[in-house]
């Protein structure tokens, strides 16, 4: 968050190739160098976009204590000092294994990749 500009794209590049103000950032790019650099934040760029628009101290600071929060959710759920899904709420009977990910059950909603912690290894799973 720090550095980006608040109109850069969510989920990056790979989603969009146009910011919300409807910059297009593949036009914009500094092909001189590689990797290639875009405007889009302050980390590189020889010079910002005019629509450059960075957060403040207090956004950062209130992002990153949301971000911590979840954090501390999550890993209270995974070692089962929670038993209520950080995603959607839920209350949560059990976590599978599906490949690489872990998947709380009965909600469905994916909790990361790893193994399930002992705490939640039972008969069931």
């Amino acid at each position: 968050m720090s550095g980006f500009c608040k109109h850069y794209p969510v989920g990056g590049l790979a989603d969009s190739t146009h910011c919300d103000q409807g910059v297009d950032m593949q036009s914009l790019r500094d092909t001189s160098v590689v990797p290639h650099r875009f405007p889009c934040f302050t980390a590189g760029a020889e010079s910002l976009c005019a629509k450059y628009e960075g957060y403040t101290a207090e956004e950062i600071a209130a992002e990153d204590k949301a971000l911590n929060e979840k954090l501390e959710h999550l890993e209270a759920l995974w070692t089962r000092q929670s038993e209520e899904c950080p995603h959607c709420g839920s209350h949560v009977e059990r976590m599978d294994q599906v490949g690489k990910c872990v998947y709380a059950r009965p909600c469905g909603c994916r909790q990361g990749q790893g193994r399930v912690h002992a705490a939640w290894k039972t008969a069931h799973s």
